[in-house]
């Protein structure tokens, strides 16, 4: 099995999106992470939920102090974004480079080696340039499922 059979398709990004378009997007298909392509269709950065969200609900301090709080810490339950106010916010400024590529024939072998390498938590699927989808270990684990 290659990662092609295993991609599964998303919507993209672009600079100028808002992060709504971003959520949603992570909502419909099920995936943490989105990428942003420029104006020839070619990816040159990523959007994930994971720094996001750390972002958008965390004061630096409060995860720094993760290991020491507890699980009734009330103080803490109120810490909310405003959801309008990031849903509006363009993507422009979350954009990161930190992505990997692989193509349609690269093995499932290479691609978990390189999730596991690099603490990935996915990969975008390229070929010729244009992006096919994402592979992340449950598209992975649904392909072999799909085998029995």
């Amino acid at each position: 099995m290659n990662l092609g059979d295993s991609a599964q398709k998303t919507s993209t990004l672009k600079k100028g999106d808002t992060l709504g378009k971003f959520f949603w997007g992570c909502a419909d298909f099920r995936v943490s992470t989105l990428p942003v392509l420029d104006d020839d269709g070619h990816i040159f950065g990523a959007i994930s939920l994971y720094e996001l969200l750390g972002d958008m609900m965390l004061p630096h301090y409060v995860a720094q102090a993760a290991h020491v709080l507890g699980d009734e810490s009330a103080m803490l339950h109120n810490i909310e974004p405003d959801v309008q106010e990031w849903c509006d916010k363009p993507i422009d400024e979350f954009i990161s480079d930190k992505f990997y590529v692989v193509t349609p024939d690269s093995s499932l072998t290479k691609g978990l080696a390189l999730m596991a390498d690099k603490d990935s938590t996915c990969l975008f699927v390229v070929d010729g340039g244009v992006y096919q989808g994402i592979v992340t270990r449950i598209t992975i684990v649904q392909r072999l499922l799909d085998k029995l």
